[in-house]
């Protein structure tokens, strides 16, 4: 497979997607495997930032004891979980890479294949989260503390100034190392994950490839880089754009459903008002699930997309990832068509020359 550039390589990466999720499209398998995409990208940083409750100011009292540690508690619980759902990004990780280098549609095996790396490449990037967490840890906790004096608000009077500057600092501090940590764990997904997950290399032999990268084409790694945020930024807004028509779209046959419902069982008494709200419940589960299964494929569809363009630029840099993306094509002749039949005679004459 030749080398493409960061630009060369979002045409293939856009016919890769259609392939794996919609040639042929099942709405159970193309959904599956959007989910995969999807969920994948909890595996790409554990920000422990439920521990921020600790920073909660609280009374000098018994009763600020007892707050204190029922807001620790949930800080800690909360960690918890958000580390089981990174746990679960990260082992989805390989699978997504696996599906979209081999096209294949079978979760359960791929999932089992890699989870001897999964450990490895988890400490890698919790690492790489506790680090940035750190750095922004001060700032963070005196902006949270400075919200939290500034939330009282008398009543009948506007907020105080202080407040939304308060309030803006805030929203800096907490979302510039979740920016970071996103493009940083990004980079090292679609860079140091493909030696992991086809050769088993070590992690600091994946970094070297990496970091090698970078020295041996600076330009096009920024470039990429470059295009990678461009895409999560027009690919948010695209995919805002087609889950609000998809989701009015199919929001249309319930509407028609409720409004049939009320004049079926209106009249109806007690027996009609009890009708009305267990429909309403049946219906508004529905709805539920059907936007769940909506929002979730599209956004997993925009994930598979950035999945297969990374394959694309690093499979010319990567020999063993371009055979799985372009397999080369065999070194010698094709057999005969017909190895049974004998060889025709050649020579003017012969049955070989056609008569016209």
């Amino acid at each position: 497979m030749r080398q493409l550039s960061a630009s060369e390589a979002i045409n293939p990466a856009i016919q890769r997607t259609r392939t794996i999720l919609f040639r042929p499209f099942r709405k159970g398998r193309s959904w599956k495997l959007a989910a995969v995409a999807y969920l994948s990208a909890m595996g790409l940083a554990f920000i422990p930032y439920p521990l921020i409750f600790f920073a909660v100011p609280r009374p000098a009292s018994e009763q600020g004891v007892h707050f204190g540690l029922a807001t620790a508690a949930f800080g800690l619980f909360t960690a918890a979980v958000l580390f089981l759902f990174f746990y679960l990004g990260s082992r989805l990780q390989f699978v997504l890479f696996a599906i979209a280098a081999e096209k294949s549609t079978k979760v359960a095996p791929l999932w089992k294949r890699y989870s001897s790396r999964t450990w490895p490449w988890l400490g890698l990037k919790f690492i790489l989260s506790i680090v940035v967490t750190a750095i922004f840890a001060t700032p963070i906790f005196y902006a949270f503390r400075s919200l939290i004096t500034h939330m009282t608000i008398q009543p009948g009077q506007p907020p105080s100034p202080e407040m939304f500057a308060s309030l803006f600092l805030f929203y800096v501090c907490l979302f510039a190392p979740i920016a970071i940590l996103m493009l940083s764990s990004s980079l090292l997904s679609d860079f140091a994950l493909p030696s992991i997950a086809l050769e088993e290399a070590s992690i600091s032999e994946a970094l070297g490839r990496f970091f090698q990268l970078i020295k041996a084409e600076p330009g096009q790694v920024l470039l990429y880089t470059i295009f990678k945020v461009l895409f999560a930024i027009a690919g948010m807004a695209i995919v805002q754009v087609i889950i609000m028509l998809a989701e009015l779209v199919a929001l249309i046959p319930f509407a028609l459903l409720a409004l049939l419902g009320w004049f079926m069982f209106r009249s109806l008494g007690p027996v009609g008002h009890l009708l009305l709200i267990g429909g309403g419940i049946m219906l508004g589960v529905a709805v539920i699930v059907v936007l769940f299964y909506i929002v979730i494929g599209v956004l997993g569809c925009a994930h598979m997309f950035y999945q297969n363009y990374a394959l694309y630029f690093l499979g010319g840099r990567y020999p063993l990832l371009g055979d799985l993306l372009e397999p080369p094509a065999p070194d010698f002749p094709p057999p005969p068509l017909f190895p049974d039949l004998p060889p025709t005679p050649a020579g003017p004459g012969s049955s070989s020359e056609l008569a016209y």
